[in-house]
């Protein structure tokens, strides 16, 4: 429970080019162009309040906290609604951060995170009201097709 809020995820799907499903992040000739589908649910909780909802996704790559890379970051206002709800955000990650000089694979894999806050994009405080309002946190492969058909 975050702030008095009860989130939950019920659906995480990872979309690939051809908008299929798939288990881990496909890293084509230009970056990874891929789609990740949620599901999620809120408690009555959420309307005691009149500030804004906001949950963002934030991917990034590297194993430990100070060598980590932010790669994507997406975001979208909750919906004033108890009903289940379901966020769509496109991702694109150009290949240049995924790819060293030699044009080998960086990292095995991205970090997935799901945050809730009342702060705007831009808004003084948001990275830290990001990182404490964490509720969900993942490892997605990623799987180099460069060059396959």
């Amino acid at each position: 429970m975050l702030n008095n809020i009860d989130i939950s995820l019920l659906e995480l799907r990872i979309g690939n080019s051809e908008d299929a499903t798939v288990p881990y992040f496909e890293l084509s000739n230009d970056g990874i162009n891929s789609k990740i589908i949620t599901s999620m649910k809120v408690n009555k909780n959420y309307f005691l309040s009149n500030d804004d909802r906001f949950i963002y996704i934030t991917i990034t790559a590297g194993t430990t906290p100070q060598n980590e890379i932010y790669l994507s970051q997406e975001f979208t206002e909750i919906p004033n609604s108890q009903e289940i709800f379901s966020i769509q955000s496109d991702i694109f990650i150009d290949k240049k951060y995924l790819i060293d000089e030699n044009t080998y694979l960086k990292y095995d894999f991205a970090n997935v995170s799901f945050s809730y806050t009342h702060k705007h994009p831009g808004e003084m405080g948001i990275g830290e009201s990001i990182r404490v309002g964490t509720f969900f946190k993942t490892k997605v492969p990623i799987l180099d097709k460069r060059g396959e058909k």
